[in-house]
């Protein structure tokens, strides 16, 4: 039986690539990567991972064998206690250590990437300028330094990822149905940070993923996932990176009045002038042939 292994973060967009392979003759091998930054969602979205994970299990369509989640981080591994583990393959500390120190070597080349400049800024889809996200750097790292396909489940829509991919590189489509980078077309950094990436659903938008989630029955699935990076009292925030796109995509239902509210102000801001100055510059630098051909 073949293995799958996908980084999972009880996400919209992960936990439907987890509901597709759940209906495959496959064993999933799902992967949390703690957020090197420590992201305050950490908590939030294991729980979400948990309750996930029980419901596919025993879905009636799924044909898929669940293996143990990994999770991957630092030296030590300090997780909340009231985090549930039943199905979380907890490491040991020595564990931990060993897959850290297969990863470090590879973490600090991808900074000196980014750090020097040689992936420049891209944006969220939302006229927001970024650095690239660091969560890329540990997922890249850990494929990488094992040497193995890994999948990383982001959409059309996420424009951030998928602009400095295209950009700097060639996204082709492989024979089993999944996306990677094309090596002599692709700018050698951001090729040797994702070679052993695989993209399998950057061919749809959120849109489409929201539909095929109540077409084929899982919509119990995509209500316990979740998607915010930096929640207020245990809820949605409603402006932060995953959230705005997930209002504007058709979740609204999934945050509250005051989330809302807060939705409503970042637009606000998101229309001053000086706020699309500063976006504008920031595209005009991204697209820039004379750059591109820097490292082209």
């Amino acid at each position: 039986m073949k293995q799958v292994e996908i980084f999972w973060t009880g996400g919209f967009d992960s936990t439907f690539r987890m509901v597709q392979l759940s209906q495959m003759d496959v064993s999933i091998r799902p992967i949390y990567l703690r957020d090197f930054t420590n992201r305050k969602s950490e908590k939030n979205e294991l729980e979400a991972i948990a309750a996930i994970y029980d419901c596919l299990r025993v879905h009636p369509k799924t044909k898929a064998t669940f293996l143990p989640i990994q999770l991957v981080g630092g030296e030590e591994f300090r997780f909340s206690n009231n985090v549930p583990n039943e199905h979380i393959e907890m490491p040991s500390n020595e564990t931990a250590k060993k897959t850290w120190e297969s990863m470090r070597s590879k973490i600090d080349k991808n900074l000196s990437i980014v750090r020097e400049g040689k992936i420049f800024r891209g944006t969220y889809g939302l006229n927001r300028p970024m650095s690239f996200s660091y969560q890329y750097i540990g997922i890249s790292a850990y494929a990488n330094a094992h040497n193995a396909n890994v999948e990383l489940g982001f959409t059309k829509s996420d424009a951030a990822i998928r602009k400095t991919l295209e950009c700097f590189g060639k996204i082709i489509k492989e024979d089993d149905g999944r996306y990677c980078l094309l090596k002599d077309a692709t700018d050698p950094d951001l090729y040797e940070m994702f070679k052993n990436i695989r993209f399998p659903i950057i061919d749809l938008e959120k849109t489409e993923i929201k539909e095929l989630y109540e077409k084929w029955g899982y919509q119990d699935i995509a209500d316990l996932t979740w998607f915010c990076f930096k929640p207020i009292d245990g809820e949605p925030c409603g402006q932060c990176v995953t959230c705005v796109p997930a209002i504007r995509e058709g979740m609204a239902h999934r945050f509250s009045a005051t989330a809302l509210q807060r939705y409503a102000k970042f637009e606000e801001r998101e229309k001053s002038v000086e706020y699309l100055e500063k976006v504008e510059k920031m595209y005009d630098t991204l697209l820039s042939s004379e750059i591109r051909k820097q490292f082209l």
